[in-house]
């Protein structure tokens, strides 16, 4: 089963089962969330209840207890519920140093006092270590699938078969996720040709590509995307080996969007905050040739962490 298909049936309000454990997938995955979390319901996100289907949590916060996944307990952890103004309430109140980071203040406590789970009660979830080898098996298993799926990628890339590659990643719009949009077939295309068009100036390699598949396609934040990358062993992608494969990918998405309804030109926009440089801020709301559109000449990015965009340009919209 690819990773996508994995997805969607996680989003499925129907139970899935797993081989080694008597909990669904969706209460796996909430099972790793609740660790080290508050016990107080009333904290916890509401991603599971709009996409998971987990709609009761304190029932099935009783179950994993039940069932011996976790222990609800008050502990050293539970300091870490706690904001740093309270921490250093009660270590001033104890005659102890307040200076520190959140970690030294809770070590401090718990080294030098002996009362502090009578004044810090809230209650907190941990794993057993049952709880922890059910994580650590669902964590593998589709990690594995998840690293067939970029190998896989990259084949189909590297053999233009592009039908395989919008029957992996296509997906339609989740009704039951406000927020979420649709991963169609077109948007599936258009991330395919700026890969395709990217690969073709040289970067085909594992690395390269692996990149540019989980940048574009897999719609994470940037230290979302470093995660993944680390996860299939690119554990020392530079910030601008990201930035670089990133914007070059975007420009050339925006300036096949400028193509297909024949825009003549297009207009280069630096973010232009205390971390623009020199080279960007140069390229600010110059205006070039769609025609003549080159990546690092006069198309993002234009140094290493290059966050310049493209805009459509119409003299008769200035």
């Amino acid at each position: 089963m690819s990773l996508i298909s994995t997805i969607k049936k996680l989003f499925n309000n129907k139970p899935t089962s797993t081989s080694t454990s008597l909990l669904s997938d969706e209460e796996i995955r909430f099972l790793a969330y609740a660790d080290g979390h508050d016990a107080d319901v009333k904290t916890f996100s509401q991603f599971y209840k709009y996409k998971c289907g987990i709609n009761d949590y304190t029932s099935t916060l009783k179950k994993l207890s039940i069932n011996n996944y976790l222990t609800i307990t008050v502990c050293e952890k539970s300091l870490e519920l706690y904001k740093v103004d309270e921490l250093k309430f009660y270590l001033k109140s104890h005659n102890l140093s307040t200076s520190g980071k959140k970690a030294d203040l809770i070590q401090r406590i718990i080294d030098n006092t002996q009362d502090y789970p009578q004044h810090f009660t809230k209650k907190v979830c941990i794993l057993t270590e049952k709880g922890k080898n059910t994580v650590d098996q669902y964590t593998a298993k589709h990690l594995e699938t998840f690293k067939n799926q970029i190998h896989n990628t990259i084949i189909w890339l590297r053999t233009n078969d592009i039908q395989s590659i919008i029957n992996e990643y296509a997906s339609e719009e989740w009704p039951d996720a406000p927020f979420a949009l649709p991963y169609n077939t077109e948007g599936v295309t258009n991330d395919v040709r700026a890969i395709q068009e990217y690969r073709n100036l040289g970067h085909d390699t594992d690395r390269e590509l692996s990149i540019c598949i989980i940048s574009l396609m897999f719609h994470r934040t940037f230290k979302g995307t470093l995660k993944l990358l680390a996860d299939i062993g690119y554990n020392d992608i530079s910030d601008s080996e990201l930035y670089t494969a990133h914007t070059s990918l975007c420009s050339l998405q925006s300036i096949n969007e400028f193509k297909k309804i024949n825009l003549e030109k297009y207009k280069i926009r630096a973010i232009g905050d205390g971390r623009t440089c020199p080279n960007c801020a140069k390229m600010d709301q110059k205006i070039f040739p769609v025609s003549q559109a080159v990546l690092e000449k006069n198309l993002p990015p234009f140094c290493d962490k290059c966050r310049c965009i493209v805009l459509p340009y119409n003299p008769k919209f200035k």
